[in-house]
């Protein structure tokens, strides 16, 4: 019963650990196409 509980538990943080790990790949990818964005923007010139 103890053991069937504390691998219970394990899932669960695995599964958290998981959603967190997305949420950071997800974040970082923004990041870095943002990033690529600016980066393209400011070498086109501008015709103003």
């Amino acid at each position: 019963m103890k053991r069937r509980v504390s691998s219970k538990y394990l899932v669960i943080i695995n599964i958290t650990l998981n959603f967190q790990l997305r949420d950071l790949e997800v974040e970082l990818n923004i990041n870095h196409s943002k990033f690529l964005y600016f980066t393209y923007n400011e070498k086109v010139p501008k015709n103003d």
